[in-house]
């Protein structure tokens, strides 16, 4: 064991964390969301972009329509859903897609 750690250079200095985002180390919120849109968001070219003049719960509608994620019956049966139609339920006999939701159909 003794030869394990010898190569080891121990000191007496104070133990600290690093942020190795950043060039002087401290956590940064804004750095942190830069390194995701950049790193885990930059292959489907969407970003965290949040208007902060909106509520949380309007910037969190908006990116799931801009990814498609919100739970029509057309994404539901695309998941594994059994549903028994995936017609708009408005009588239009189209599919409930977000696209026919949000722009085309005439009750919405």
């Amino acid at each position: 064991m003794v030869e394990f750690i010898r190569p080891l250079d121990l000191s007496n200095n104070l133990d600290s964390w690093q942020w190795e985002l950043a060039d002087l180390g401290g956590y940064s919120v804004s750095i942190t969301r830069l390194h995701i849109d950049n790193v885990y968001l930059a292959a489907s070219d969407l970003r965290a972009v949040w208007l902060k003049d909106l509520p949380r719960k309007i910037n969190i509608f908006l990116w799931s329509v801009a990814q498609d994620r919100l739970p029509t019956r057309l994404n539901l049966s695309r998941r594994g859903i059994e549903i028994e139609q995936i017609s708009c339920v408005s009588g239009c006999f189209m599919s409930e897609s977000l696209q026919h939701l949000l722009f085309e159909c005439v009750v919405a």
